[in-house]
């Protein structure tokens, strides 16, 4: 009877040994487990800290190149302004020179037939003086 109740908690206890065997086993690869988590935290962590300097590289990137936009945009604004402005006063002095082009091209007729009168006034009296002359050389 000793015997038989020997190999029954002989059995028990390798039966319990077993279980506290996989049971530690279970710890370990849990303990292993965690290890590799840990580890893969460590290199998300790595790549998150990368990741994010690069983001900051770039965003510093985007406010350099807006502020060069801005301020191109600015520049181009200032320079259409300029266009604008050389443009009014080229039609302004195109206008003017067309009017004064137009009062010389009236002077000038004016001027024209001015003369042509005296023109004429002088030869008439030139013809009468001739005629003086030869009328007073016959007699």
């Amino acid at each position: 009877q000793k015997l038989a109740d020997a190999e029954i908690r002989l059995r028990s206890l390798t039966q319990e040994c077993k279980e506290l065997k996989k049971i530690a086993d279970s710890h370990v690869s849990a303990d292993m487990l965690v290890k590799e988590k840990d580890e893969i935290i460590k290199e998300v962590m790595a790549e998150g800290e990368v990741l994010s300097k690069k983001q900051a590289e770039m965003e510093g990137t985007i406010k350099k190149l807006r502020k060069e936009l801005r301020e191109r945009d600015e520049v181009q604004s200032a320079i259409d302004g300029e266009v604008r402005d050389k443009g009014a006063s080229i039609e302004k002095l195109s206008a003017e020179l067309k009017a004064t082009r137009g009062e010389l091209a009236s002077e000038k007729a004016r001027l024209s037939a001015e003369l042509n009168e005296q023109k004429d006034y002088y030869l008439s009296k030139l013809a009468q003086a001739k005629e003086e002359l030869t009328d007073a050389e016959v007699k």
